[in-house]
């Protein structure tokens, strides 16, 4: 993303850059909600997987 920024803004087509930056926010919201979603429902296995020392378990899961 950042490349093809660079480049769009060097070459001042900024039609092109607008719709740049319009495309990558749409793509890390996507990637934002996908994670939270992950983060959410895996939270258990997740605090396993880091050996979480068990008086923490409660507290690192909120």
């Amino acid at each position: 993303v950042t490349v093809l920024l660079g480049q769009y803004l060097g070459s001042k087509s900024y039609r092109d850059l607008s719709k740049m930056i319009g495309g990558a926010i749409v793509l890390f919201l996507i990637i934002a909600l996908a994670l939270t979603f992950v983060m959410l429902y895996f939270n258990n296995e997740i605090t396993l997987l880091m050996n979480t020392p068990k008086e923490a378990i409660e507290a690192t899961k909120s």
